[in-house]
């Protein structure tokens, strides 16, 4: 907590000694899993519920499951370039890639924290290692389904990831499946949908899946997440979506509004 002033570390002190002392070490627990669960599903992303729980992370022992667990769903819900916390985050990351070599998860943060920081050569490694653990995620749920399922997967993690190492065809397979799901009604597809669409702006990858988005079978439903993109980097956003039927643009504000520039972190480490 470096970057935060002597107030704020010494409040968070204080939230953790209280945390120890108001809850029992299960109760503890049990709030920290709950909340790591929140963090994974994109939700208790403000600051004020960032803090929160990384005290709760605090307050539980060194090395218990729970603690490495929320530790990197916090940072994997809110970008940690953002918030100046970059070394801790890759901390965390690596940790949580320790405990749990198989989950792609992980891989794919620590990825795209290395992107925004600039360590190209390292997230290019990182992102790698997140494409070869999705796609054997994808067999080991796919081996237990039925064949003629329509299984989301990885599907995300693998248009990230592909994009990212200029696997285009597979990028493009990776959203044709995210698209299906969605436009079949799959909430947490259109969800991912809106994700990636952030975390590739994020990235600098905005250009490269607006261009996916514009081809293929799926170009009329991804029309507002393509038309998102393009604003976000046009001189005048609402002019950009200004010709856009109302339908069309409403969607397009919508996801707009959560975009943010490219990181502008130079090459290489610190």
């Amino acid at each position: 907590m470096r970057y935060a002033s002597r107030r704020l570390r010494q409040r968070l002190t204080w939230l953790v000694e209280f945390m120890r002392l108001w809850f029992s070490g299960e109760e503890l627990t049990q709030l920290a899993h709950s909340r790591a669960v929140e963090h994974a599903n994109g939700r208790l992303c403000s600051g004020d519920q960032l803090e929160y729980s990384r005290a709760l992370g605090r307050a539980l022992p060194d090395g218990h499951a729970e603690r490495y667990r929320l530790d990197w769903e916090v940072f994997g819900s809110l970008p940690a370039n953002q918030i100046g916390r970059s070394e801790e985050a890759e901390s965390a990351y690596l940790e949580a890639r320790k405990r749990d070599p198989s989950d792609p998860y992980p891989a794919i943060n620590l990825a795209r924290l290395l992107a925004a920081t600039g360590s190209q050569a390292e997230a290019r490694a990182a992102y790698c290692e997140a494409a070869t653990l999705a796609d054997a995620a994808d067999s080991r749920v796919l081996a237990s389904v039925d064949p003629n399922s329509q299984v989301l997967g990885s599907a995300h993690l693998l248009l990230q990831s592909h994009l990212w190492l200029g696997n285009r065809d597979l990028a493009r397979q990776a959203l044709e499946r995210l698209a299906e799901a969605a436009a079949a009604g799959d909430r947490d597809a259109f969800a991912r949908l809106k994700e990636q669409t952030q975390e590739c702006q994020g990235i600098g990858l905005g250009p490269a899946l607006r261009d996916l988005m514009t081809e293929g079978a799926w170009v009329d439903f991804l029309q507002p997440f393509a038309l998102a993109l393009g604003a976000a980097v046009a001189a005048d956003p609402a002019d950009a979506l200004a010709g856009a039927p109302p339908e069309l643009r409403t969607l397009a504000e919508e996801v707009l509004a959560d975009l943010r520039p490219p990181s502008t972190a130079p090459a290489g480490r610190r």
